[in-house]
């Protein structure tokens, strides 16, 4: 048995967030607060309908190299369109030789660290983000800030809660360096494209200052305190399993009643388990009755985490929650069926089964 309680859990994303819920419980105060930045900047000079800009660190979780490969489509459309790379790290020598390997020597400039890089996005027409991956970056919301149009790859996490697609910028799928150039051709063959993203990006930077930082972190203490009152502590979960067997994968109610209660062992991937029970939870729920309890069964991938839902049928009855679901076998294996409970901030886990070379076992 796995129990887990606690207050408020803090992520930069909504994605963030339901990303760990899927795979740790999601507790009651599981809250989103949006990065804070100065904005205390003054609109600048017209941009230069050429320049596109980066400023990232020369390193391969930044995907350089795509965007290189990219300009070199920008150029062959737009010959005076020039890239500054801001930036230092050790994808620099590989860098170079990738632009000498387009022959983008006269296009396409590596500026290393230079504290004042941001001053360009001031005038740039375009700023490019082509990581694999990302926490939240500051990077596009600076650029937007200065009302440069940002073109992201669409990845995990930060850029779709950033931008909306065609609004403030673009949002491209992740290696896809093809619609990357394409969408840097339309801002530098349209200055009106750009002006009108410029606005955009420049409103909804507004969301992002220091005055909507703090009030963020308000409502995060606000919340805390308003939910100390529903709190809950888990003291004993007893799961008593009444059925846990492999069944037809497509199971009618007459079929699931016959046989064994429990059959384990070899299973076909046309199958499914079937699973029933009762459990039962003591603790101190405070405020927060029974009635507040969440039931959630779920496969589990062991090599790669992914999580498959469940429906779960859930009847509380005399203080006691029957359970009964057909879980469908995972699309991969090994992979374990899990039962989780969630009460207010308080949390508990359990390994039903286990699917392992295509046989059912029970955990020990």
């Amino acid at each position: 048995m796995r129990c887990r309680a606690s207050g408020v859990e803090e992520g930069t994303t909504l994605d963030q967030l339901d990303d760990r819920a899927s795979r740790r419980p999601r507790r009651t105060a599981a809250l989103s607060i949006e990065a804070g930045l100065d904005d205390r900047v003054a609109l600048h000079a017209d941009r230069d309908p050429n320049q596109v800009t980066i400023v990232a660190r020369l390193e391969p979780q930044k995907r350089l190299t795509d965007a290189i490969a990219a300009f070199r489509q920008v150029v062959d459309a737009v010959p005076d369109a020039r890239l500054d790379i801001y930036g230092d790290g050790s994808e620099e020598p590989a860098l170079r030789e990738a632009v000498e390997r387009q022959g983008l020597e006269g296009s396409v400039t590596l500026r290393g660290f230079d504290p004042r890089a941001r001053e360009s996005l001031w005038t740039s027409s375009a700023f490019l983000m082509t990581s694999a991956f990302e926490g939240y970056p500051l990077s596009t919301l600076e650029s937007m800030v200065r009302g440069c149009p940002v073109v992201a790859y669409d990845i995990k996490y930060g850029p779709r809660e950033q931008i909306d697609d065609g609004v403030e910028g673009f949002l491209v799928p992740a290696g896809d360096t093809a619609l990357l150039a394409q969408r840097v051709i339309e801002l530098l063959r349209s200055p009106e494209l750009v002006r009108r993203m410029s606005a955009a990006a420049r409103a909804r930077a507004e969301r992002y200052g220091p005055a909507e930082f703090l009030a963020g972190w308000a409502s995060v203490l606000e919340a805390t305190v308003e939910g100390k009152r529903l709190r809950t502590r888990i003291d004993d979960v007893r799961l008593a399993l009444t059925r846990l067997r492999a069944v037809s994968g497509n199971p009618v109610a007459r079929l699931v009643k016959r046989g064994p209660g429990f059959a384990l062992g070899p299973v076909d991937s046309n199958r499914a388990v079937e699973v029933a029970g009762a459990l039962r939870v003591e603790g101190d729920g405070r405020k927060s009755g029974l009635e507040a309890v969440e039931l959630g069964l779920a496969w589990v991938e062991v090599e790669s985490g992914a999580v498959t839902e469940v429906p779960l049928d859930v009847k509380l009855e005399e203080g006691e929650f029957r359970l009964r679901a057909i879980a469908r076998l995972p699309a991969a294996e090994p992979a374990w069926l899990r039962l989780r409970l969630i009460w207010r901030n308080s949390a508990w886990e359990t390994e039903v089964v286990r699917l392992s070379g295509g046989e059912l076992t029970r955990p020990e």
